[in-house]
């Protein structure tokens, strides 16, 4: 306590607080106020710096906390346009956290019109191949490549392909009806891997799927992609 307080204070117990009738309760409180220290306060400036490092970091931080939350990576967005352009209508093609894309193409048959988009997925992306690469696929399967091709590991999961014509399919395969859809689908054994592949028809055109069962894709996970894309087909 500095000796202009001790003054104080010695002042108010000769006069205050021995001539004046108060309770025990009410000098407490006097002598506290006189001995208690002031709290410092935040200087606006510090406040209002803090504040507005808070406000950077968010803003910064947005793209990522956007990335992390949204399921898709917007791949085909991003050639949505070449897409149209090709295939003459817009065409739903999900995408899924879990299986990144490694390719999206336009094939285009010997004969006829018909185009088809061909997307294929798999568990982990992989590296871009070379421009090399790419250019001599392109030649070999008579297509445009759109997106990739990354080399995937493994080299691919299953496959979605998008045909501007509709599927006539024999009537040996199973049938099941899902969101008002019918999708054809049968399950076969191709070297050593069991495989699951579905059609059906939509709108002006049709889809076919084909999916390599393992561990990372059951049957039950390949009837929920085809699921999604009936759903967004019907809605």
């Amino acid at each position: 306590m500095d000796e202009k307080l001790k003054s104080v204070r010695e002042t108010l117990k000769q006069t205050v607080l021995l001539d004046v009738t108060v309770s025990q309760g009410e000098k407490k409180k006097i002598m506290n106020s006189l001995t208690k220290k002031e709290k410092k306060r935040i200087p606006y400036a510090y406040y209002f710096s803090f504040v507005g490092v808070v406000a950077i970091l968010f803003i910064l931080l947005i793209p990522t906390i956007s990335e992390q939350l949204n399921t898709t990576s917007s791949v085909i967005k991003s050639i949505e346009d070449q897409i149209i352009e090709e295939i003459g209508t817009e065409v739903f093609i999900p995408e899924f956290t879990d299986y990144p894309i490694l390719s999206a193409e336009i094939i285009y048959p010997p004969i006829g019109d018909k185009r088809d988009l061909v997307v294929v997925y798999s568990k982990e992306k992989g590296i871009l191949q070379n421009k090399e690469y790419i250019k001599q696929h392109e030649e070999d399967t008579n297509s445009r490549v759109l997106y990739g091709i990354y080399n995937g590991e493994p080299h691919w999961l299953f496959r979605i392909t998008y045909n501007t014509s509709k599927i006539n399919v024999s009537d040996s395969v199973d049938t099941m009806t899902i969101n008002g859809i019918d999708v054809q689908y049968t399950k076969v054994n191709i070297g050593n891997s069991n495989m699951l592949i579905a059609h059906f028809n939509v709108g002006k055109g049709s889809y076919t799927t084909e999916f390599t069962l393992t561990e990372n894709i059951t049957e039950d996970r390949a009837f929920e992609i085809i699921e999604t894309i009936t759903k967004e087909n019907n809605s």
